[in-house]
């Protein structure tokens, strides 16, 4: 039986794909804004990403249908230039330039995108789209790169367009994580290590997505991380060479930096508090105190609403009504590269937790937000033959 990518691949172009390819999507559980302050991350993955199959052709041209988008764009492999109109389509002529580049002669080719991070932030896209489109390669043309390649190969990919530029926190997470596993980042050198996720009998992790569309909070999003951008250029030419800072303290914020924007200091506040839950989350990991865990999760949600001035009605109606449950450890906002999706820890003692108030939730939204299990997936990787039809 075809999957949806085999089936979408081949009513397009009339082939079925050669390879297939799968990209988990990068979940970041606390600290999605430390990197700009060189700060600590926890990140994971989980199996809402994306696929991208390929097959040949036998002329030059490339086509790609995002059918999750529903757009479709073509090239010539001989020809590869940046467009701006061509938008998300940048990333492939990116990745595919690059293996060019390195040596290898590619032929033309047909390409189909699909899933739900088809649709997100240009930074997360231009991840998924190069480590998938590597997979997808080492498929059709047989040939293998090393993990190390693929990252180097990826992020050498950001120099054809400013507009799509992937986070190296992301590839190496789509690189290297471990099933089960979740990774801590120090983002000022890109060290990280990993800790499988403890599983305790009292305690649920789950993810509800919210299913407010892509135009909802996610511009929001871009804009803070940009505006956070530039203040934390102001205060490195402000800062001593010493100081660190990810290590401020409130008295560093309001006295000794003398910002006057009660807007900035709220910007920076947040992300020193953003990194600092991260750390603080992790050690409550690697001692397997989830309640504590909780509380870091509940201390970044409470910076996004207060300091960030980063939600919806939508996201506030589904964190208060967490919050009256006696047994929610913590909630938070967490990113996939989209705004929208919450993690909660909940006592496991809790009947189909979030049921009825979600349907509430879509009778005042609109929206059907749905709750799923919470395990950490795994890296990206070509699916296997038996997996899909393949070419004769």
């Amino acid at each position: 039986m075809m999957n949806h990518i085999e089936r979408s691949h081949l009513e397009e172009y009339g082939t079925e794909p050669c390879a297939i390819a799968e990209v988990p999507q990068v979940v970041t559980l606390i600290g999605a804004f430390s990197d700009c302050i060189d700060g600590y991350a926890i990140m994971g993955t989980c199996d809402n990403g994306l696929k991208i199959a390929v097959s040949k052709r036998d002329d030059n041209t490339v086509k790609i249908l995002n059918a999750t988008k529903q757009d479709k764009k073509k090239f010539q492999i001989t020809n590869i230039k940046y467009r701006k109109e061509d938008r998300w389509a940048n990333c492939i002529k990116a990745i595919l330039q690059e293996v060019v580049s390195s040596g290898f002669v590619l032929p033309g080719m047909n390409i189909t995108i699909q899933g739900e991070s088809a649709i997100c932030d240009n930074p997360s896209f231009s991840s998924y789209a190069f480590i998938g489109m590597l997979f997808a390669l080492e498929g059709l043309l047989g040939i293998s790169f090393t993990k190390e390649e693929k990252k180097k190969m990826a992020f050498s990919s950001n120099r054809f367009s400013q507009a799509f530029q992937a986070r190296l926190r992301d590839l190496i997470t789509l690189l290297y994580s471990k099933e089960d596993n979740l990774m801590f980042f120090d983002l000022s050198n890109h060290s990280y290590e990993f800790l499988e996720y403890p599983k305790k009998d009292n305690v649920s992790s789950l993810l509800i997505s919210t299913a407010i569309p892509y135009t909802i909070l996610t511009p929001e999003l871009e804009e803070f991380r940009q505006e956070a951008n530039e203040v934390v250029g102001l205060i490195r030419k402000k800062l001593p060479k010493t100081m660190s800072i990810k290590n401020l303290n409130e008295k560093n914020i309001r006295q000794i930096l003398n910002i006057s924007s009660e807007q900035k200091k709220g910007q920076l506040r947040f992300l020193v508090e953003d990194s600092e839950c991260a750390l603080n989350g992790w050690k409550a990991l690697k001692n397997g105190d989830m309640e504590l865990f909780g509380k870091n999760m509940n201390l970044q949600e409470k910076g996004l609403e207060m300091n960030a001035e980063l939600t919806s009605p939508e996201i506030d109606w589904i964190v208060k009504r967490g919050c009256e449950m006696k047994k929610l450890y913590g909630i938070c906002q967490i990113y996939t590269g989209a705004a929208g999706t919450l993690f909660a820890l909940i006592d496991s003692s809790v009947d189909f937790p979030y049921t009825s108030q979600l349907e509430e939730y879509e009778r005042i939204f609109g929206f059907h937000a749905n709750v799923c299990p919470y395990v950490p997936y795994g890296s990206a990787r070509s699916m296997r033959r038996d997996e899909y039809s393949t070419c004769q």
